[in-house]
């Protein structure tokens, strides 16, 4: 009984976090929300360490705790403390908008991604994807400024399109298997239609194409920091549980799914490259990005029979950490610099930042050339893993194609950087300084792993292959 306390300790901590921030969400203390939220955060990444040690533990079929799902919630942790510390400062600009129950919100958002994260049921993955979903909705939607409102609203209906997916794909799977467990799925009679169902439905939280529509609103309408945490931790949660359930039911070997990974992939990369290159808005800029991002990703699933399966796990963790980092980053900085009014978004607004804030310049500038995947950042090793996949595994076309995407990427990543060194005055405030230190941290960890990421890879490759379930 002990061990699956242990390892279960990290969810506890976000469950128990969540009902004790009801008291301050009560007595409208927000400052109290966010320092409770913090400390619950923290503990939580503490409690990873011992679970650790005890993994692999499988509470029951709904749950699996094993190196891999501790992993992407440690990166959700993370995720979930950066935007509770930024959001405290963004939203104590706008008092109207600061909420306690913003940190509430986002504690559950982090306790679904943490489900997510080890899924082994489609019981718990629908669980998961409905706390993480519904909180996230909300979120978007808080300073209920008619931007926002609307963002709130688009990303409702894409939430229960998702949903809807996912419910009649589940009852396709189980009336063909008669189970939702991953690991017994054979996907028989219309398990198959329901697998590609249940994918759509991922595929929305994904913005995979052509389940992309409205990316680009729901990041504009959202407040900066909560559209970092849409980036990072919501969506490495939904490409993390979609990881697992294909590699532990095996559907990837299947050749016809296959080839629709490659094929969306090729769009999706294409696409939000493309659609990345018009932008002037940075937080438009980063979410048509991410569509190309998450593209990239697809390789994985597509070459695992022949790269393996546990390369497949490491090297979509290792990419998946590498994005939430510069993520974070990136809408950290336009949170930090907007002034109480406005957000710092424009291109025009970081114009000349370089001049005026040289260290939030220069935190901007490594996490566009890490997202861009230049040698010496921890992007450029995560890239080099998808690339490994595509030529191991033959796809050569594909291969092009990520090619081609990470030139038009470095295009517009270059072009912000150009920016930032124009001579002419920025349009931003001036950050606090324990926001620019933590930014700072994370710029530093953009670099460190970049120059040595031997250190985590064989933290990532030990662990998959002592602490995994396939």
């Amino acid at each position: 009984m002990t061990l699956p306390l242990v390892a279960l300790g990290p969810l506890l901590t976000l469950a128990l976090t969540s009902v004790i921030l009801l008291l301050p969400a009560a007595l409208r203390k927000p400052r109290a929300s966010a320092i409770l939220a913090a400390l619950g955060f923290l503990v939580t990444g503490g409690l990873l360490w011992p679970a650790w040690q005890v993994a692999p533990v499988r509470a029951t079929d709904l749950l699996t705790i094993d190196h891999y799902a501790l992993v992407v919630m440690g990166i959700v942790t993370l995720c979930g403390w950066v935007v509770t510390l930024l959001g405290h400062e963004y939203f104590s600009k706008r008092q109207a908008a600061h909420k306690p129950e913003l940190y509430l919100l986002l504690v559950i958002a982090s306790l679904g991604g943490a489900v997510l994260a080890a899924a082994s049921h489609f019981a718990t993955l629908f669980l998961g994807v409905e706390l993480l979903g519904i909180s996230t909705v909300v979120l978007v939607a808080f300073p209920y400024t008619r931007p926002a409102l609307e963002a709130g609203i688009k990303y409702l209906l894409l939430s229960g399109a998702a949903s809807a997916f996912l419910v009649f794909g589940m009852a396709l799977v189980y009336a063909g298997d008669g189970t939702l467990v991953f690991t017994k799925l054979a996907f028989a009679g219309p398990g198959w239609v329901g697998l590609v169902m249940i994918l759509a439905g991922l595929a929305f939280k994904l913005s995979w194409v052509p389940f992309h529509l409205w990316a680009g609103d729901v990041y504009q309408g959202a407040p900066a920091p909560i559209a970092g945490f849409l980036g990072s931790a919501s969506k490495v949660a939904a490409m993390a549980v979609t990881m697992r359930m294909l590699l532990e039911s095996g559907a990837y070997r299947n050749d016809v799914l296959v080839t629709l990974f490659i094929f969306v992939a090729c769009f999706s990369i294409l696409t939000g490259n493309w659609l990345a290159l018009l932008q002037q808005r940075i937080k438009r800029l980063l979410a048509y990005s991410a569509i190309g991002h998450f593209g990239f990703l697809l390789v994985l699933p597509a070459t695992a029979t022949r790269v393996g399966a546990g390369f497949a796990a490491e090297a979509t963790l290792f990419y998946l950490l590498a994005y939430s980092l510069a993520v974070l980053v990136s809408f950290g900085l336009i949170a930090v610099l907007s002034a109480e009014n406005s957000e710092a978004d424009e291109l025009s607004d970081l114009r000349g930042l370089f001049h005026h804030q040289p260290v939030a310049a220069v935190l901007f500038t490594v996490a566009l050339l890490s997202l861009a995947g230049l040698p010496l950042t921890i992007g450029f090793v995560g890239k080099f893993y998808l690339f490994t996949a595509a030529i191991g595994g033959g796809l050569w076309l594909l291969a092009l194609v990520m090619v081609f995407g990470s030139g038009l990427g470095m295009f517009y990543y270059l072009r912000v950087i150009y920016e930032l060194g124009r001579p002419q005055q920025a349009s931003v405030s001036i950050p606090a300084v324990a926001s620019l230190t933590m930014l700072g941290v994370l710029g530093l960890l953009l670099l460190g792993v970049g120059v040595y990421p031997t250190w985590i890879m064989e933290v990532f490759s030990g662990g998959l292959q002592t602490g995994a379930s396939w």
